[in-house]
């Protein structure tokens, strides 16, 4: 059995078609995505659009979670204190523009997503 893992999206499109596209020539038997699908790139929505267009199980990623859960951000801060401003743009800025342009459905969608998924060959 081949599997496909797909992950860190990024919201970017762009590179999930190219993707798109080495699937549909590979053909694996089954695609998983590995998390962070939207945060950090300009097409969150149709990222997380086209994983369940696809019917892609899998799992939730830290960065998505970062949308709704800023309990991170003291850790983050404190692993990496020189990076204090990036999380604060990340934190303020960025996590709010995504999930305003991901919309309520979406935003439930990836809350929803287990963060552990596990594969068990029956045969």
């Amino acid at each position: 059995m081949r599997i496909a893992i797909i992950s860190d999206i990024h919201g970017n499109l762009t590179a999930l078609d190219a993707v798109l596209v080495d699937l549909r020539q590979q053909k694996p038997d089954m695609v998983y995505q590995g998390g962070d699908v939207a945060f950090g790139g300009s097409q969150p929505a149709e990222g997380i659009d086209c994983i369940v267009q696809e019917g892609w199980k899998g799992v939730l990623g830290n960065t998505d979670e970062m949308l709704w859960d800023a309990s991170a951000r003291t850790a983050l801060e404190s692993s990496a204190p020189k990076l204090k401003s990036l999380f604060k743009v990340f934190f303020e800025s960025c996590a709010p523009a995504t999930t305003e342009m991901i919309g309520s459905l979406r935003l439930t969608w990836l809350r929803a997503l287990p963060t552990e998924l596990r594969y068990e060959n029956q045969g």
